[in-house]
């Protein structure tokens, strides 16, 4: 539907983490994002098409301060 919108296929032998989509190049959901988990995905691939962030000023500034990459695992289980 867009040219913004990338699907990129690969088949791997080794055992991991399978299937992941990464939204924006940075951010990845892995597993199968069912029910409630599908909104957390289309959530990020929203805020990865946004022209601006949904972070406050205050928090940019926190996170632009930081003198290391940072990464977080946010685990989303069905309840």
């Amino acid at each position: 539907l867009s040219d913004r919108v990338r699907l990129s296929v690969q088949e791997v032998e080794e055992r991991g983490p399978w299937p992941q989509t990464t939204i924006g190049g940075r951010l990845v959901y892995r597993g199968l994002p069912w029910g409630y988990e599908l909104t957390s995905v289309i959530h990020g691939i929203l805020e990865a098409g946004a022209a601006e962030p949904a972070l406050s000023p205050s928090s940019l500034a926190v996170l632009g301060a930081l003198d290391r990459d940072v990464t977080l695992e946010v685990f989303v289980t069905p309840t």
